[in-house]
């Protein structure tokens, strides 16, 4: 094996007809349902809201928007990133948006931090709304996985 290139690999197996696009990736499916399991439980159980604020959308009706949102954002940036890159863009976001929102807006909670889009971010920060910052951050980490991933890509 002295002549062959390390940089030949053998093809992935294809996926079974009728799955691809179908299957929910793991990490996604699983905020889905924790994200829905506290929005249901805030009802039932009032305290929920103030102890996984990042889960629990306030007021609750923003979780027919934000829900859907983590989904459609969710599948193709785990697809694409993987496992860590979603958690890293999900949780790194959260975190800093659950800091500002300490000391700005210490009585809200939600999952919209994690979801919403850049095209905000800029005026969000200007008028000391707390998606700004993490927004620009869940960017920033984005940018840099598809950087590693096309570079990844280009040395094969």
């Amino acid at each position: 094996m002295t002549g062959t290139r390390h940089a030949e690999r053998t093809p992935a197996p294809e996926p079974r007809p009728g799955t691809r696009g179908r299957r929910v990736p793991p990490v996604t499916a699983t905020l889905f349902l924790g994200t829905g399991a506290a929005t249901a439980a805030r009802f039932a159980f009032p305290g929920v809201l103030a102890a996984p604020p990042l889960l629990v959308p306030s007021p609750g009706r923003q979780a027919l928007v934000t829900a859907p949102a983590a989904v459609a954002l969710g599948i193709p940036a785990e697809r694409t990133s993987g496992a860590k890159g979603v958690l890293a863009l999900y949780l790194v976001p959260a975190a800093i948006g659950e800091a500002i929102g300490c000391v700005r807006q210490p009585h809200g909670s939600g999952d919209s931090i994690a979801v919403l889009v850049l095209a905000g971010a800029v005026a969000d920060h200007a008028f000391r709304d707390i998606h700004g910052l993490p927004t620009l951050a869940g960017a920033v980490i984005g940018a840099g996985l598809l950087l590693r991933r096309r570079r990844g890509a280009s040395s094969v």
